[in-house]
């Protein structure tokens, strides 16, 4: 399943006037700028905060206490962590954010703040079902049924000999490839919707590392995708390269080689749980 990574001021949005997410108990990525609280220690861990730029969004930060050896005040980090959500004993009905951080998985000197329009988008995103992709898809193998993946790659583009170098079992799949100007976001777009109409497992939009990847930040473009009817992919650049279709994905691999060997891993996996049938 995809990793998910929020800033504060995303994740206040996302969670704003509902005592219920999808996400919580999941482990999610949290980032933004720490301050310490008061510097009692409760139970084994602190009670710090982590806010936004403008310190209008914040959640309660809570950490053990190996991590916050550590931290420095009005750095930029990122967490793994889960979220947690309380009312306060007033029983008011006021909801508390608390962010329960596990690993510091990095400190940021620059970043990239999410416009409006971006967020509107990511938003839109978690209304959406998660599907368990693995599942569905070694479900289908496993009634001798072949899955059925549309691959949207480049009209001149190569790295379908990546993930095919992974995928020595091809034979299990119906793989179709459709190429088209990655340059060119309404073109994109365009083939997202008109392969969304056509039943399949899977829709992917496939492309390698290096420029023109900002083609994949249009909010038309990532708007398309979240119209699919079928679980939507993307294994885009390198493993560094996050892009907003990424983040609007089902899921996202961070390149066509990594793709290639999860449907490898999955035709694996059938292989194994047909030999342990086999011997009871």
């Amino acid at each position: 399943m995809q990793d998910l990574s929020f800033t504060v001021d995303s994740l206040t949005e996302i969670c704003k006037n509902t005592f219920t997410s999808p996400i919580e108990e999941r482990i999610i990525k949290l980032e933004g700028f720490y301050s310490p609280g008061n510097n009692k220690k409760y139970g084994g861990v602190y009670y710090d905060v982590l806010h936004d730029e403008n310190k209008l969004s914040k959640f309660t930060l809570v950490v053990p206490a190996k991590l916050r050896e550590d931290l420095v005040s009005k750095q930029y980090y990122v967490f793994e962590g889960h979220l947690n959500k309380t009312t306060n004993n007033f029983n008011d009905g006021i909801i508390k954010l608390q962010f329960k951080a596990t690993k510091v998985k990095g400190r940021k000197d620059e970043f990239q703040f999410i416009t409006k329009a971006e967020f509107s988008v990511v938003q839109e995103r978690f209304k959406r079902p998660i599907p368990f992709l693995d599942q569905l898809l070694l479900e289908k193998i496993l009634s001798n049924q072949k899955p059925v993946i549309n691959i949207i790659t480049g009209s001149t583009s190569i790295v379908g000999e990546d993930y095919r170098g992974q995928l020595t079992d091809s034979e299990f799949y119906t793989i179709n490839e459709h190429q088209v100007n990655l340059s060119n976001s309404q073109e994109i777009s365009k083939k997202i919707k008109l392969l969304s109409k056509v039943e399949s497992d899977m829709l992917i939009v496939m492309r390698g590392g290096g420029s023109g990847l900002e083609i994949f930040n249009d909010v038309a473009l990532c708007k398309a995708s979240l119209e699919c009817s079928m679980p939507f992919v993307t294994a885009i650049g390198h493993k560094e390269d996050v892009t907003l279709l990424e983040k609007c994905a089902d899921k996202g691999f961070g390149t066509p080689t990594a793709f290639g060997s999860f449907l490898q891993n999955l035709v694996d996996r059938y292989r194994n749980q047909i030999t342990d049938t086999e011997i009871k």
